[in-house]
């Protein structure tokens, strides 16, 4: 999993480097052409707080992922064995 993060930060026109932002707008892009996401914060807490909702979304899919594949384990198994379980399926 990759977490991609850009600050939103005010920026001085005089003192902007044209080549510097046209690679970041051309990562951008070919960011959104891969279909990955990124992120936007403004400040170190704004980007802590949006990592660790990241992280608890991230560990809630995997635990609902491995519910499934317990859950999938059980009717597999149910249909081998259907002796074991009347009226279940």
């Amino acid at each position: 999993m990759i977490f991609t993060y850009f600050k939103d930060a005010e920026i001085s026109t005089g003192s902007v480097n044209k080549k510097d932002m046209e690679s970041v707008w051309a990562f951008k892009e070919k960011l959104d052409a891969l279909g990955h996401f990124y992120t936007i914060y403004k400040n170190i807490d704004e980007l802590k707080f949006k990592f660790n909702q990241q992280l608890d979304n991230e560990k809630l899919r995997s635990e609902l992922k491995q519910q499934e594949s317990e859950l999938q384990a059980i009717r597999v198994a149910l249909r081998v064995c259907p002796e074991r379980s009347p009226g279940i399926a």
